[in-house]
Formats: C-alpha cells, structure tokens, sequence
C-alpha cells in the first residue's frame, strides 16, 4: 500500500467498488421483487472500512424526524461525510410500539447506507405503477358502416327492381310463377330472362288502331246508356280491388 496520504472521497470511492456485486437475500412475496439487507451489506462493507481507515456511526435524533449517518476519516477526524434522511413511521401488524421503532432504524440504517455508498437497487416506483408512456391504450371501437355493394350486387338490384315492376303489370294468376322463378335462382341471369319474356308479353299485349277504335265505339255507346247504379259500380271495382291487395301482399325478392 502506498504511503501517499489518501482524502475521504478516495477512500469512499475505494470501498464502493468493493460494493459492486454484492446478492440480495431479502424477499419481497407480496410485491414480488428482492431487495438488500442489512446482512447483505455490512459482512462487505466492514471489512472495507477497516482497510480504508474510516469509521462511520448512524445517528437518530430524539426531538427531530431527522437521521444521520456520518463516515469519518481516522487518518484525519476533521474529515467526515454527513448523509441525512427524515424519519417515517412504521406500523407493522401484531407489533408493539418498540418492535415499530425497530423496523423504522432497521429501515432507516439500511436506506442511509444504500444512499452513502451508492448501492443500486430496482426503482420501486417504476415496477408498480407502469410509466406513461408503457399504458395500455383503449381502443375506441368506430360504429360500423355498412359496406358498399359491388358492381355485380348494384346490377343484380336494379334488374331486381325492374323484373318486379314488370311482374306486377301481369294479371295475378300469372304473377306467381315468375316470382317463385326469381325468387329460387335470383341470378342476374333469371332477371334479365324475366324482364326479356314479360316485356315481350306486354308489348304483344298491346291493342292495334283497329282495336282502339272500336274501343272508341263502344265508350261512346256507353255514355249515351243510363249510369250504372252505385251497386253495380261496386260490383266492377271489386276484381281491381282484390288485385291490388294480393300485390301488396307479395314481397320483393
């Protein structure tokens, strides 16, 4: 060993490295996690003090809430280092008053020494409460929209919409079989086929001049006759009447 006179801070600095890597023995079951005892700390540190000729004594004030640790320097006593702490209580289930204040110095001692010689343990802070930054995020579900049909669906309703239209123009006894026919397959197909064959019925349907003038005769023949009786009118509106009800009656397909 040198004979080179060493300050305080040096030999502070000397006995943290002989620190480094000293195992935790204390467990933590409730909140899961290990931590540093006296007993982990002082078989090291001792021994250290002695080679480094300093000396150090924890002090609790008796009228403060305040606690001391002081390393002195034996080469040189004027030399010391001051680490302070303030006091908290401790009630510990089952445990009188002086087993509380046990655990307080207990506690107290431990914290000073970690502090003095800068003893590293786990940030308790950060291993219960989650930082900001790591909070799961809540997911805030859109409403739903419907989703756009395609060109083939559009296509599909439309011929759909124009093949009942159609089907409708027909008298009721016929109306069935082609919506039973649309409403089995349904493909753009069978509306296209449907529209084709009842387009074409109604087209051929249509009266000729001829037709329209003896329409004609007739209508003018009919004015000069006395009116119908309000029975008799009721009579001829009630074949439209059951016609429109058994439309109404059919769902679109």
């Amino acid at each position: 060993m040198s004979n080179e006179k060493r300050n305080i801070f040096l030999k502070m600095t000397n006995i943290k490295m002989k620190l480094l890597g000293i195992k935790k023995t204390g467990e933590n079951k409730f909140a899961n996690y290990n931590y540093f005892e006296l007993g982990d700390i002082l078989p090291v540190l001792m021994p250290a003090l002695v080679e480094e000729n300093l000396f150090m004594k924890t002090q609790f004030s008796a009228t403060e809430q305040i606690a001391k640790l002081i390393i002195f320097d034996i080469d040189d006593p004027e030399e010391r280092i001051e680490f302070e702490t303030f006091v908290a209580s401790c009630s510990l289930k089952g445990a009188h008053d002086v087993q509380n204040l046990g655990a307080v110095q207990t506690y107290i001692r431990r914290y000073l020494l970690m502090t003095a010689f800068d003893i590293a343990e786990i940030d308790f802070v950060n291993s219960i409460v989650k930082p900001y930054g790591n909070q799961e995020k809540t997911l805030v579900k859109k409403p739903s929209q419907p989703a756009k049909l395609t060109e083939q669906e559009e296509e599909k309703r439309r011929l759909s919409a124009e093949a009942w239209k159609l089907i409708k123009k027909l008298p009721v006894e016929e109306q069935d079989k082609y919506i039973s026919q649309c409403k089995k397959e349904g493909s753009i197909d069978v509306f296209k086929n449907v529209i084709s064959v009842i387009t074409g019925m109604l087209m051929s349907e249509r009266p000729t001049t001829t037709q329209v003038d003896t329409k004609q005769q007739e209508q003018s023949i009919n004015e000069k006759q006395p009116n119908k009786s309000l029975e008799e009118e009721n009579e001829t509106l009630k074949p439209v009447n059951n016609s429109m009800k058994h439309e109404e009656e059919i769902p679109i397909f």
